[in-house]
């Protein structure tokens, strides 16, 4: 017995899918915002899960609903429902792992299988709650591809939340619109492969009790009120990102009216060196907190790429490597006019290197610095900070073609 589909209830649960795949990356942000406590963290998660969970549920249950068997369809209400619940537990998983400070290959792989295998029993669970007799069978092949499709799209969320996860509504809304469609295309690939391996003898009959369900309406109603909520949630995570930006700036903003311009730079770099929670989260996490809200107080953009499978450095090569990079930023405000930031951490060879680069007025990088120099005191404090743990600084620059600094240490010195 052969069954077909409504394409546009079809390409409501897609939609749903994206939108909820995007929600779930702004909401990793949320949960390892470096400010936020531990009792908020978790408050997150279980709001975030909660919401996510319910998004891909509801795209699930949209795609059951566009399905059309020549039989009357009807759905075990409590089953229905009680599916519901992997797919709020696979959220909070994949909301965990994001906000934690490292993802390893190994965790990322674990993690994506128990996920993947979360989302698949929350769709074979659903199909259960038709109570078809005989029972649907499944094609091998197919139903494997699904399992294969659900954990890949998995582990690719679950890569995109953690490296996004410092991220916001404001400052990577195309880099998460992608991912989203990358994840939310994983989701329906899965369902929608299950449903193609779904075989229903001839002569099937749905025993679940009777219901007067309209399915267009139904799935119509279920879509707006996913949506509303993934949107109600979004929105509340925006005014929290928004929050979170305005303290900043405020803390910035007391502290130059209470102090003079030189103690209030030494008072800048010591409390937001290690904003609460930022030790747990790790270097990268740091480096993309600083550049928010550096973004926050200059309106000068900054990009950070780093490479998350560098082992943590020591407490003390990290101190002195932030407290370079936050120096090397407030020269940019101070003296670059640039417009845009790039801060990479990278491995070279035997070495790390940490690199700020800026294309603003520069300077002659061949002159040697004085302390009379308007940047010079801080130069020299970064050269003297590098060289104390046996690190270089190196400064790449001239007039008029910005200006890239690079704290360069070698790995056996790094942790």
């Amino acid at each position: 017995m052969a069954g077909s589909h409504d394409y546009w209830l079809v390409l409501l649960s897609v939609i749903v899918a994206v939108i909820a795949s995007y929600v779930a990356l702004d909401l990793a942000s949320r949960v390892a915002a470096p400010h936020r406590s531990r009792s908020g963290r978790w408050l997150w998660l279980a709001a975030g899960a909660w919401a996510m969970g319910t998004g891909i549920w509801s795209m699930h249950f949209i795609g059951m609903l566009a399905f059309r068997l020549p039989v009357a369809q009807y759905y075990d209400v409590p089953l229905t429902l009680l599916s519901g619940l992997p797919a709020v537990l696979a959220s909070a998983l994949a909301l965990f792992v994001a906000s934690r400070p490292t993802l390893g290959v190994p965790r990322l792989l674990a993690a994506g299988l128990l996920m993947g295998m979360g989302i698949l029993t929350m769709h074979y669970t659903g199909m259960e709650a038709m109570r078809m007799q005989p029972p649907i069978r499944y094609e091998p092949s197919l139903a494997v591809l699904s399992v294969v499709i659900a954990v890949s799209a998995s582990i690719v969320a679950l890569w995109s939340a953690f490296r996004l996860r410092m991220e916001t509504i404001w400052t990577a809304f195309w880099n998460k619109a992608g991912s989203a469609v990358v994840m939310g295309s994983g989701i329906c690939g899965m369902h929608y492969s299950a449903m193609v391996a779904a075989r229903f003898a001839s002569g099937s009959t749905c025993t679940a009790s009777p219901q007067n369900i309209d399915p267009p309406a139904l799935a119509g109603a279920l879509g707006g009120l996913a949506l509303l909520l993934l949107l109600a949630t979004l929105l509340i995570s925006a005014y929290d990102a928004y929050r979170a930006a305005r303290a900043t700036v405020q803390l910035g903003d007391q502290s130059r009216q209470r102090v003079s311009q030189g103690v209030e730079a030494v008072c800048h770099v010591m409390t937001q060196l290690r904003p609460s929670g930022l030790d747990q989260l790790g270097l990268p996490a740091a480096l993309r907190w600083h550049a928010r809200a550096f973004e926050s107080r200059t309106g000068v953009r900054v990009k950070v790429t780093a490479d998350e499978t560098l082992p943590r450095p020591s407490p003390g090569v990290q101190d002195a490597l932030l407290r370079n990079y936050i120096e090397a930023l407030d020269n940019v405000a101070k003296h670059a006019a640039a417009r845009r930031v790039e801060v990479c951490l990278e491995a070279r060879g035997d070495a790390v290197v940490t690199s700020i680069a800026d294309q603003g007025r520069g300077i002659d990088a061949t002159q040697r610095l004085r302390r009379d120099d308007s940047s010079g005191w801080g130069l020299m404090i970064m050269e003297e900070r590098a060289r104390s743990l046996g690190a270089e600084l190196r400064i790449h620059s001239a007039p008029g073609e910005g200006t890239r600094v690079e704290f360069v240490i070698s790995k056996d010195k790094w942790s």
